[in-house]
Formats: structure tokens, sequence, C-alpha cells
């Protein structure tokens, strides 16, 4: 069987399972899940698979996918995190959901750890274990790390203060402005996507009707700030505080507030979008394919850590240095064609390891915390 012939047949084999899953499943949102996650994939593919040869901050299509992934994650996390907390407010819930996060982080960061051991081994023949460089990699996987700071801050407000939202307005600005220079530059990013969502979830009959009554001013004004998008709107090439930038305290404000501003619409676009074709192609063989690695977007994460991150780039450095050239053309279309067929086939081979290794209840829940 070819690769294509086994893409196709976990994406059919999987539409069933769409069909006969759990009502309780919002599985529109395991869609909008779906997308975010094959875009990180996609975009790590971007990202890694050029070889230092393009400067990928350039690169409109990695520009659009980072507009917004990342955020619209953020979002869905705070949008369920209040549904799900309002009827467990307590304390031990909060630190369980934490411990549920930190979990993973270990393993994982640790399983990454080990790789890099093994890279130095086959590299200069010797083998290092230091428990100071063990620690330094504990800082890996920052999504999760930021949302265990936004669960924290959130979760101790809905504790104490439950009615009261203008506190969590507050923190944003704090966070924004008091804490970007100890707080990592990701989690200041997404803590006001999560509280954006969080808010979503609390106040959806009100938010629903104007977005929808205003939904091609939020589509056409995400196309014109794509237009804008380029490499200084990157968190990773400006930062975020604006106390301390290079770029001056006015410009940096206006770096920061156009990339929460995009990563808003983005969010508000792609949940537009996803939900007209959800309503029309519910049945449709690419849609459930989507929706079932939205099912497993936190497994499809860690696992493409191991998997895709530095493992597709040292491959494409091998092949580079035999050839003499890097075989994708980076500067050309055809690398973005390679590398979102190649995300698919990534998205469908984890999604099949995730189902495997799910089949044993305890290695599951060293691996995901769950």
């Amino acid at each position: 069987m070819s690769m294509s012939e086994q893409v196709s047949s976990i994406i059919t084999a999987r539409q069933e399972s769409v069909k006969i899953s759990s009502s309780s499943r919002n599985k529109y949102f395991d869609g909008l899940k779906g997308i975010a996650i094959f875009c990180v994939v996609w975009g790590h593919l971007l990202q890694t698979g050029n070889n230092d040869i393009l400067d990928v901050f350039q690169n409109k299509t990695f520009q659009v996918i980072y507009s917004f992934h990342m955020p619209l994650f953020m979002c869905i996390s705070g949008f369920f995190f209040y549904k799900s907390f309002k009827s467990k407010t307590s304390i031990k819930g909060l630190v369980n959901r934490i411990f549920q996060l930190l979990a993973p982080i270990i393993v994982w960061n640790t399983l990454l750890y080990l790789r890099q051991l093994v890279y130095e081994y086959f590299s200069t023949k010797s083998l290092k274990f230091s428990i100071t460089d063990w620690f330094t990699f504990m800082d890996g996987l920052w999504f999760l790390w930021a949302l265990i700071i936004s669960i924290s801050i959130v979760g101790m407000i809905r504790l104490f203060t439950p009615k009261n939202e203008s506190i969590l307005l507050i923190t944003v600005l704090i966070i924004i402005f008091l804490c970007a220079g100890w707080l990592s530059k990701t989690s200041v990013f997404m803590y006001p996507f999560f509280v954006s969502g969080y808010l979503f979830s609390k106040f959806d009959d009100k938010f629903k009707p104007l977005i929808f009554k205003y939904k091609q001013l939020f589509v056409i004004s995400y196309i014109v700030m794509l237009i804008f998008f380029n490499e200084k709107h990157f968190i990773y090439t400006t930062g975020i505080d604006i106390f301390s930038s290079k770029m001056g305290l006015v410009e940096q404000l206006l770096i920061d507030t156009f990339r929460w501003g995009i990563g808003a619409l983005g969010c508000v676009s792609i949940a537009l979008i996803l939900k007209h074709i959800y309503n029309n192609f519910i049945s449709n063989s690419i849609i459930c394919f989507f929706i079932n690695i939205g099912m497993k977007s936190l497994q499809i994460y860690l696992l493409q850590s191991i998997l895709l991150e530095g493992i597709f780039s040292k491959m494409i450095s091998k092949v580079t240095f035999i050839l003499g050239f890097n075989p994708l053309l980076p500067k050309t279309f055809y690398y973005e064609i390679f590398t979102l067929i190649l995300a698919f086939v990534y998205c469908a081979i984890i999604l099949k390891l995730v189902y495997i290794l799910d089949r044993n209840k305890k290695i599951s829940r060293i691996l995901f915390g769950k």
C-alpha cells in the first residue's frame, strides 16, 4: 500500500468514528482544534524544512499560519475552561487541572533532552548527562506553560471573585505592562486570548449576535491586516516588552497591538469560515479528518515535538549535504505544496500512533496526562 493510500485509509476509517462519537463532544470545536494543530505541524515543516536557506518569517504562508493558530488554541482553551470549571469550582479541581498539564511537560521535555543526548552521542561519540542541561529543557513546550499560567490566574480569580469580570481585564493589563519583563513573552502574548475565550464563553449570548452581524467586516479586516503582516510582527523577532524593546516604547506598543488585533480577527474569521463549511460539508472526509486530529490535538502537539521538530530539519540538512542543494526548492511555490502534503501525512501517521498508545491507559496517562 502506498503512502497516499495509507493516509486515505486512515481518513476513511476514522470518518465513521466522528459520526458515532459521544454526542457530548462539540465536533465543531474539534474541527477548529484540528485546523489549529494541522497549522502547527505545517508551520513547523515550513520552518524546519527550509534548512536556513529561506527566511521563514518572510514567507507569506508562514505569516498567515502564525497570525492565528496559537491564539485560536488559547481562545478555545479559555472557552472550555469556563464551561468545565463553573461546575467544578474548587482549589482541588484547579490544582488537578494544573498537574494534568505539568506531567506531560516534564515527561516530554525529558524525552526531548534524551533525544538531544542521542544526537550528541552520534556526533561526538560521548554521552554526558547533566541535571543543569536537563533542567534547561523544562521550558520547552511553551504553549502548555502559557496555558498553566493562564489557568492559574483565571482559576484563582474564578474561585474568589466569580462574578467580577473587571478583575480579569485588569490582570490582562498587569500581565502586558508589568509582567512582560519576567514572564515568558509567549505567556504574555497568549494570556489575553485565554481571557477572551473565557469571557466569550460566559457571555456568548451577547457576543455571538454581534459576530454574525458583522462577520463580513471581521473577515475583510483580517485579510487587510494580513497584507501588512511582516517579519516584525512575529513575537520571536521583536519580543513583547514595551519598556525594554529596541524598537522603542511607541513602536513596540503598535506592534503588540497589531499582533493581538490580527490574532483576534484571525480566530473569529477562521471560526466563521469553518462554521459555514461545517454546516454544509460535515460528512466530507477531509472535515472528518480535521475533527479527528482536533480530538487528539494535545497528543499530536506532544508527539510532533519529538517526531517532527529537529528530526525533519536534520534529515533535510543531511540530504542537502549529500546532493549539494536543497531538493525542496524553498524559494518556489513547490515548497508550500510539498510541506502541505507532508503535513497531512505527518498528522495521519501521528494520529494512528496516538490511537495505538491510547490502547494502554497507563502509558496514555503517563505520556499525555489523561
